[in-house]
């Protein structure tokens, strides 16, 4: 596990994978960071809040927005489908980032 001391300004390339035929740029997306062992922070970044890069899009932040411990990152995203109500399912996906907020000396 990388550790990172609160403050630290982070960039996280995010991939997902298509959706048949959908790439990310075709859909819309969000993306949730959440930390802290005691009181959970966290703060949302929107797709026109990033920055695309080839099949890839950049998500940068200051870690001193939110709490210390396990880094987590909820992704989601609202894919077109005809088959769901209003013509779009949503999808969410949890990851964690294997990176751990620690205290500043």
């Amino acid at each position: 596990m990388e550790k990172v001391f609160q403050g630290t300004e982070l960039k996280m390339s995010l991939h997902i994978e298509p959706f048949g035929q959908i790439t990310m740029k075709d859909y819309g997306f969000k993306v949730e960071l959440i930390c802290g062992t005691f009181k959970k922070q966290s703060i949302t970044i929107e797709k026109d809040e990033m920055i695309p890069e080839d099949d890839n899009y950049l998500v940068c932040f200051s870690t001193a927005e939110l709490g210390l411990g396990r880094l987590k990152c909820r992704i989601t995203a609202e894919i077109p489908d005809a088959h769901f109500e209003g013509g779009y399912r949503t999808e969410v996906t949890e990851i964690d980032t294997g990176i751990e907020i620690i205290k500043t000396i």
